[in-house]
Protein backbone atom coordinates (compact mmCIF):
# COMPACT_ATOMS: atom_id res chain seq x y z
CA UNK A 1 0.00 0.00 0.00
CA UNK A 2 1.24 3.48 -0.84
CA UNK A 3 2.20 5.85 1.96
CA UNK A 4 1.60 9.56 2.33
CA UNK A 5 5.18 10.32 1.37
CA UNK A 6 4.84 8.69 -2.05
CA UNK A 7 4.05 11.17 -4.79
CA UNK A 8 1.67 10.65 -7.66
CA UNK A 9 3.33 9.48 -10.87
CA UNK A 10 1.49 9.55 -14.18
CA UNK A 11 2.25 8.10 -17.59
CA UNK A 12 0.29 8.60 -20.79
CA UNK A 13 -2.22 11.27 -21.72
CA UNK A 14 -3.07 14.26 -19.53
CA UNK A 15 -6.41 13.84 -17.74
CA UNK A 16 -7.31 17.55 -17.62
CA UNK A 17 -7.71 19.79 -20.66
CA UNK A 18 -8.89 23.42 -20.60
CA UNK A 19 -12.47 24.01 -21.70
CA UNK A 20 -14.19 27.38 -22.13
CA UNK A 21 -17.54 26.22 -20.71
CA UNK A 22 -16.41 23.70 -18.12
CA UNK A 23 -13.09 25.15 -17.03
CA UNK A 24 -11.54 21.71 -17.42
CA UNK A 25 -12.58 18.47 -19.04
CA UNK A 26 -11.29 14.99 -19.84
CA UNK A 27 -9.59 14.57 -23.22
CA UNK A 28 -11.06 12.26 -25.82
CA UNK A 29 -9.58 8.80 -26.41
CA UNK A 30 -7.08 9.08 -23.55
CA UNK A 31 -4.99 6.31 -21.99
CA UNK A 32 -3.25 7.09 -18.69
CA UNK A 33 -1.71 5.20 -15.79
CA UNK A 34 -1.53 6.78 -12.32
CA UNK A 35 0.54 5.28 -9.51
CA UNK A 36 1.34 5.93 -5.86
CA UNK A 37 4.17 3.61 -4.94
CA UNK A 38 2.89 0.13 -5.72
CA UNK A 39 -0.74 1.27 -6.05
CA UNK A 40 -1.58 1.69 -9.74
CA UNK A 41 -4.74 2.36 -11.77
CA UNK A 42 -5.36 2.61 -15.52
CA UNK A 43 -7.76 5.03 -17.24
CA UNK A 44 -9.32 5.12 -20.71
CA UNK A 45 -11.76 7.62 -22.19
CA UNK A 46 -13.90 7.44 -25.32
CA UNK A 47 -14.44 10.05 -28.04
CA UNK A 48 -16.67 12.10 -25.67
CA UNK A 49 -14.28 11.93 -22.73
CA UNK A 50 -16.39 9.43 -20.75
CA UNK A 51 -14.39 6.99 -18.65
CA UNK A 52 -14.58 3.53 -20.21
CA UNK A 53 -13.10 0.13 -19.50
CA UNK A 54 -11.07 -0.27 -22.69
CA UNK A 55 -9.95 1.71 -25.75
CA UNK A 56 -12.25 2.00 -28.77
CA UNK A 57 -15.45 1.93 -26.68
CA UNK A 58 -17.82 4.47 -28.22
CA UNK A 59 -20.36 6.80 -26.64
CA UNK A 60 -24.03 6.12 -27.25
CA UNK A 61 -27.41 5.51 -25.69
CA UNK A 62 -27.25 4.07 -22.17
CA UNK A 63 -29.52 3.14 -19.26
CA UNK A 64 -27.71 5.23 -16.62
CA UNK A 65 -25.67 8.43 -16.74
CA UNK A 66 -23.57 8.72 -13.58
CA UNK A 67 -22.17 12.21 -13.02
CA UNK A 68 -20.06 13.73 -10.27
CA UNK A 69 -16.48 14.46 -9.31
CA UNK A 70 -13.45 12.15 -8.97
CA UNK A 71 -15.42 9.71 -6.80
CA UNK A 72 -17.83 9.00 -9.66
CA UNK A 73 -14.91 8.97 -12.10
CA UNK A 74 -13.25 6.29 -9.97
CA UNK A 75 -9.99 8.08 -9.17
CA UNK A 76 -7.48 5.67 -7.64
CA UNK A 77 -9.10 2.43 -8.85
CA UNK A 78 -9.33 0.61 -12.16
CA UNK A 79 -12.50 1.02 -14.20
CA UNK A 80 -13.99 -2.35 -13.25
CA UNK A 81 -13.57 -1.54 -9.52
CA UNK A 82 -15.37 1.84 -9.73
CA UNK A 83 -18.86 2.02 -8.29
CA UNK A 84 -20.23 3.12 -11.67
CA UNK A 85 -19.00 -0.06 -13.34
CA UNK A 86 -20.07 -2.22 -10.37
CA UNK A 87 -23.63 -0.82 -10.49
CA UNK A 88 -23.76 -1.56 -14.22
CA UNK A 89 -22.78 -5.19 -13.63
CA UNK A 90 -25.14 -5.61 -10.67
CA UNK A 91 -28.13 -4.32 -12.65
CA UNK A 92 -27.02 -5.60 -16.05
CA UNK A 93 -27.39 -2.15 -17.56
CA UNK A 94 -25.28 0.19 -19.65
CA UNK A 95 -23.50 3.14 -18.01
CA UNK A 96 -22.11 6.49 -19.08
CA UNK A 97 -19.48 7.50 -16.51
CA UNK A 98 -19.48 11.32 -16.68
CA UNK A 99 -17.46 11.92 -13.52
CA UNK A 100 -14.50 14.31 -13.75
CA UNK A 101 -11.82 14.98 -11.15
CA UNK A 102 -12.12 18.13 -9.01
CA UNK A 103 -15.57 19.10 -10.38
CA UNK A 104 -18.03 21.44 -8.69
CA UNK A 105 -21.83 21.40 -8.92
CA UNK A 106 -21.65 24.08 -11.64
CA UNK A 107 -19.37 21.90 -13.76
CA UNK A 108 -21.29 18.68 -13.10
CA UNK A 109 -24.55 20.25 -14.31
CA UNK A 110 -22.91 21.75 -17.39
CA UNK A 111 -21.33 18.40 -18.20
CA UNK A 112 -24.74 16.75 -17.96
CA UNK A 113 -26.26 19.34 -20.28
CA UNK A 114 -23.65 18.43 -22.89
CA UNK A 115 -23.73 14.65 -22.53
CA UNK A 116 -27.32 13.70 -21.70
CA UNK A 117 -28.48 14.35 -25.31
CA UNK A 118 -25.83 11.84 -26.43
CA UNK A 119 -26.39 9.28 -23.66
CA UNK A 120 -30.23 9.51 -23.63
CA UNK A 121 -30.36 7.77 -20.23
CA UNK A 122 -33.43 6.48 -18.48
CA UNK A 123 -31.95 7.76 -15.22
CA UNK A 124 -29.39 10.42 -14.30
CA UNK A 125 -27.47 9.66 -11.10
CA UNK A 126 -25.70 12.67 -9.59
CA UNK A 127 -23.16 11.36 -7.07
CA UNK A 128 -23.34 14.33 -4.70
CA UNK A 129 -21.06 15.55 -1.90
CA UNK A 130 -20.87 18.76 0.10
CA UNK A 131 -17.35 19.56 -1.18
CA UNK A 132 -18.83 19.92 -4.69
CA UNK A 133 -20.85 22.85 -3.34
CA UNK A 134 -17.76 24.31 -1.63
CA UNK A 135 -15.91 24.17 -4.96
CA UNK A 136 -18.47 26.59 -6.41
CA UNK A 137 -16.60 29.27 -4.42
CA UNK A 138 -13.04 28.06 -5.11
CA UNK A 139 -11.55 28.66 -8.56
CA UNK A 140 -8.25 26.78 -8.26
CA UNK A 141 -7.97 23.26 -9.60
CA UNK A 142 -5.24 21.08 -11.11
CA UNK A 143 -2.26 22.70 -9.37
CA UNK A 144 -3.72 26.15 -10.06
CA UNK A 145 -3.27 25.71 -13.83
CA UNK A 146 -6.98 25.37 -14.59
CA UNK A 147 -9.84 27.23 -12.94
CA UNK A 148 -13.45 26.46 -12.27
CA UNK A 149 -16.37 28.80 -12.96
CA UNK A 150 -17.40 30.08 -9.52
CA UNK A 151 -20.16 32.01 -7.81
CA UNK A 152 -19.44 35.64 -6.90
CA UNK A 153 -21.51 38.53 -5.52
CA UNK A 154 -22.14 41.47 -7.84
CA UNK A 155 -21.72 45.03 -6.59
CA UNK A 156 -23.66 46.95 -5.53
CA UNK A 157 -26.90 44.93 -5.79
CA UNK A 158 -25.52 41.79 -4.06
CA UNK A 159 -26.85 39.34 -6.64
CA UNK A 160 -25.18 35.96 -7.03
CA UNK A 161 -23.73 35.23 -10.46
CA UNK A 162 -21.28 32.79 -12.06
CA UNK A 163 -17.90 34.16 -13.09
CA UNK A 164 -16.56 32.11 -15.97
CA UNK A 165 -13.11 30.57 -15.83
CA UNK A 166 -10.20 31.78 -17.92
CA UNK A 167 -8.97 29.29 -20.50
CA UNK A 168 -5.24 28.68 -21.05
CA UNK A 169 -4.28 27.11 -24.41
CA UNK A 170 -3.96 23.32 -24.39
CA UNK A 171 -0.30 23.40 -25.48
CA UNK A 172 0.57 25.38 -22.36
CA UNK A 173 -1.06 22.81 -20.07
CA UNK A 174 0.74 20.02 -21.93
CA UNK A 175 4.14 21.73 -21.59
CA UNK A 176 3.66 22.45 -17.90
CA UNK A 177 2.49 18.90 -17.21
CA UNK A 178 5.54 17.43 -18.93
CA UNK A 179 7.82 19.37 -16.59
CA UNK A 180 5.62 18.63 -13.56
CA UNK A 181 5.83 14.87 -14.17
CA UNK A 182 9.62 15.05 -14.34
CA UNK A 183 9.69 17.26 -11.24
CA UNK A 184 7.67 14.72 -9.24
CA UNK A 185 10.17 12.06 -10.22
CA UNK A 186 13.12 14.26 -9.24
CA UNK A 187 14.37 14.43 -12.82
CA UNK A 188 14.42 18.21 -13.36
CA UNK A 189 17.37 20.58 -13.16
CA UNK A 190 17.44 24.30 -12.43
CA UNK A 191 16.70 25.29 -16.04
CA UNK A 192 13.72 22.94 -16.27
CA UNK A 193 12.38 24.14 -12.92
CA UNK A 194 12.64 27.72 -14.16
CA UNK A 195 10.81 26.79 -17.37
CA UNK A 196 8.04 25.14 -15.34
CA UNK A 197 7.56 28.32 -13.28
CA UNK A 198 7.55 30.45 -16.43
CA UNK A 199 4.83 28.28 -17.99
CA UNK A 200 2.80 28.52 -14.80
CA UNK A 201 3.17 32.32 -14.76
CA UNK A 202 2.02 32.50 -18.37
CA UNK A 203 -0.94 30.34 -17.47
CA UNK A 204 -1.87 32.78 -14.68
CA UNK A 205 -2.14 35.50 -17.33
CA UNK A 206 -4.59 33.44 -19.40
CA UNK A 207 -6.58 32.75 -16.25
CA UNK A 208 -6.88 36.50 -15.68
CA UNK A 209 -5.15 36.67 -12.30
CA UNK A 210 -2.88 39.67 -12.99
CA UNK A 211 -5.76 41.57 -14.59
CA UNK A 212 -8.01 40.97 -11.58
CA UNK A 213 -5.25 41.96 -9.17
CA UNK A 214 -4.75 45.21 -11.11
CA UNK A 215 -8.48 46.01 -11.00
CA UNK A 216 -8.55 45.28 -7.28
CA UNK A 217 -5.57 47.59 -6.72
CA UNK A 218 -7.36 50.41 -8.54
CA UNK A 219 -10.66 49.56 -6.81
CA UNK A 220 -12.34 48.90 -10.15
CA UNK A 221 -13.87 45.57 -9.13
CA UNK A 222 -17.58 45.11 -9.82
CA UNK A 223 -17.92 41.95 -7.74
CA UNK A 224 -16.55 40.25 -4.65
CA UNK A 225 -16.05 36.80 -3.20
CA UNK A 226 -18.74 35.25 -1.05
CA UNK A 227 -17.78 35.67 2.61
CA UNK A 228 -17.61 32.06 3.78
CA UNK A 229 -16.98 33.21 7.36
CA UNK A 230 -20.38 34.89 7.39
CA UNK A 231 -22.68 31.99 8.27
CA UNK A 232 -25.78 33.65 6.88
CA UNK A 233 -24.21 34.72 3.57
CA UNK A 234 -22.59 31.32 3.17
CA UNK A 235 -25.86 29.48 3.87
CA UNK A 236 -27.80 31.64 1.39
CA UNK A 237 -25.22 30.95 -1.32
CA UNK A 238 -25.25 27.18 -0.70
CA UNK A 239 -29.04 27.05 -0.72
CA UNK A 240 -29.08 28.98 -4.01
CA UNK A 241 -26.66 26.50 -5.58
CA UNK A 242 -28.67 23.48 -4.38
CA UNK A 243 -31.94 25.04 -5.55
CA UNK A 244 -30.43 25.69 -8.98
CA UNK A 245 -29.15 22.11 -9.11
CA UNK A 246 -32.59 20.62 -8.44
CA UNK A 247 -34.24 23.10 -10.81
CA UNK A 248 -31.82 22.30 -13.64
CA UNK A 249 -32.18 18.56 -13.11
CA UNK A 250 -35.97 18.84 -13.27
CA UNK A 251 -35.71 20.84 -16.50
CA UNK A 252 -33.29 18.27 -17.91
CA UNK A 253 -35.60 15.40 -17.00
CA UNK A 254 -38.53 17.11 -18.68
CA UNK A 255 -36.54 17.93 -21.80
CA UNK A 256 -35.01 14.47 -22.22
CA UNK A 257 -37.82 12.34 -20.80
CA UNK A 258 -35.83 10.79 -17.96
CA UNK A 259 -35.60 10.82 -14.17
CA UNK A 260 -32.82 11.85 -11.79
CA UNK A 261 -31.43 10.54 -8.51
CA UNK A 262 -29.27 12.77 -6.30
CA UNK A 263 -27.21 10.27 -4.34
CA UNK A 264 -25.36 11.71 -1.33
CA UNK A 265 -21.98 9.98 -1.06
CA UNK A 266 -20.61 9.27 2.39
CA UNK A 267 -18.99 12.40 3.80
CA UNK A 268 -15.31 12.26 4.67
CA UNK A 269 -14.31 15.74 5.88
CA UNK A 270 -10.94 16.48 7.46
CA UNK A 271 -10.81 14.73 10.82
CA UNK A 272 -12.16 16.93 13.56
CA UNK A 273 -13.40 19.66 11.21
CA UNK A 274 -16.84 20.25 12.69
CA UNK A 275 -17.60 23.08 10.25
CA UNK A 276 -17.36 20.70 7.27
CA UNK A 277 -19.75 18.30 8.96
CA UNK A 278 -22.18 21.14 9.70
CA UNK A 279 -22.26 22.23 6.05
CA UNK A 280 -22.70 18.64 4.93
CA UNK A 281 -25.72 18.35 7.23
CA UNK A 282 -26.97 21.73 5.98
CA UNK A 283 -26.85 20.52 2.36
CA UNK A 284 -28.59 17.29 3.33
CA UNK A 285 -31.45 19.16 5.03
CA UNK A 286 -31.87 21.61 2.13
CA UNK A 287 -32.01 18.80 -0.44
CA UNK A 288 -34.56 16.84 1.60
CA UNK A 289 -36.75 19.96 1.68
CA UNK A 290 -36.32 20.66 -2.03
CA UNK A 291 -36.90 17.10 -3.22
CA UNK A 292 -39.17 15.74 -0.54
CA UNK A 293 -38.85 12.22 0.82
CA UNK A 294 -40.88 10.27 -1.75
CA UNK A 295 -38.85 7.52 -3.39
CA UNK A 296 -40.13 7.13 -6.92
CA UNK A 297 -43.00 9.56 -7.29
CA UNK A 298 -40.94 12.53 -8.45
CA UNK A 299 -38.66 13.14 -11.40
CA UNK A 300 -35.81 14.18 -9.05
CA UNK A 301 -35.26 12.08 -5.93
CA UNK A 302 -32.73 12.69 -3.16
CA UNK A 303 -31.20 9.96 -0.99
CA UNK A 304 -29.10 11.09 2.01
CA UNK A 305 -25.78 9.63 3.16
CA UNK A 306 -27.27 7.70 6.11
CA UNK A 307 -27.72 4.76 3.70
CA UNK A 308 -23.95 4.18 3.88
CA UNK A 309 -23.32 4.40 7.61
CA UNK A 310 -24.37 0.87 8.62
CA UNK A 311 -22.36 -0.62 5.76
CA UNK A 312 -19.29 1.43 6.69
CA UNK A 313 -19.51 0.48 10.37
CA UNK A 314 -19.84 -3.19 9.38
CA UNK A 315 -16.51 -2.83 7.57
CA UNK A 316 -14.84 -1.40 10.68
CA UNK A 317 -15.11 2.31 9.90
CA UNK A 318 -14.10 4.82 7.25
CA UNK A 319 -10.37 4.07 7.47
CA UNK A 320 -10.98 0.60 5.98
CA UNK A 321 -12.78 1.85 2.89
CA UNK A 322 -10.85 5.06 2.22
CA UNK A 323 -7.37 5.70 0.83
CA UNK A 324 -5.80 8.58 2.73
CA UNK A 325 -2.95 9.16 0.31
CA UNK A 326 -5.33 10.59 -2.30
CA UNK A 327 -8.47 10.94 -0.12
CA UNK A 328 -10.79 8.74 -2.18
CA UNK A 329 -12.62 5.45 -1.67
CA UNK A 330 -10.56 2.32 -2.19
CA UNK A 331 -11.91 -0.74 -4.01
CA UNK A 332 -13.82 -1.82 -0.90
CA UNK A 333 -15.32 1.67 -0.60
CA UNK A 334 -16.49 1.60 -4.19
CA UNK A 335 -18.03 -1.83 -3.61
CA UNK A 336 -19.97 -0.53 -0.61
CA UNK A 337 -21.20 2.52 -2.54
CA UNK A 338 -22.36 0.27 -5.38
CA UNK A 339 -24.08 -2.05 -2.91
CA UNK A 340 -25.99 0.83 -1.31
CA UNK A 341 -26.72 2.55 -4.61
CA UNK A 342 -28.10 -0.48 -6.44
CA UNK A 343 -31.46 -0.62 -4.61
CA UNK A 344 -32.65 2.99 -5.19
CA UNK A 345 -31.50 2.85 -8.82
CA UNK A 346 -33.33 -0.42 -9.36
CA UNK A 347 -36.48 1.00 -7.73
CA UNK A 348 -36.29 4.10 -9.90
CA UNK A 349 -35.77 2.08 -13.08
CA UNK A 350 -38.41 -0.54 -12.19
CA UNK A 351 -41.04 2.11 -11.49
CA UNK A 352 -40.60 3.20 -15.13
CA UNK A 353 -42.19 6.54 -14.26
CA UNK A 354 -40.83 9.01 -16.70
CA UNK A 355 -42.35 12.47 -16.55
Amino acid sequence: MATKTQLLKSNGDILAYPDKLLGATLPANAHTTLSWGTDKSVYFTNERGWRVGAPDMSAGKVDLAIAGCSWAFGYGVDHDSSFAALVGRRLNCTIANLGINSYSIIQILRRLELEVPIAQPKLIVLAFASWQVARCFKPNAYDGMLHRPIYRIASPDGALFVREAGTPPTWLIQKYTQFLRKFRQGKTGKLENLSMHLYKSLCQFYLGLPQRAFRKLLRLQTDRAINLSDQKEHAVARKHILSEMVKQLKTMCLKHNCNALIWHLYEYPTKGNREEWQWAQHDHDVLETLCGKSKTGKSVQYVGWEHMEKLIQAEGGHHNIHTRIHNHPNSKGHRLIAEALTTPINEKLSSNKRI
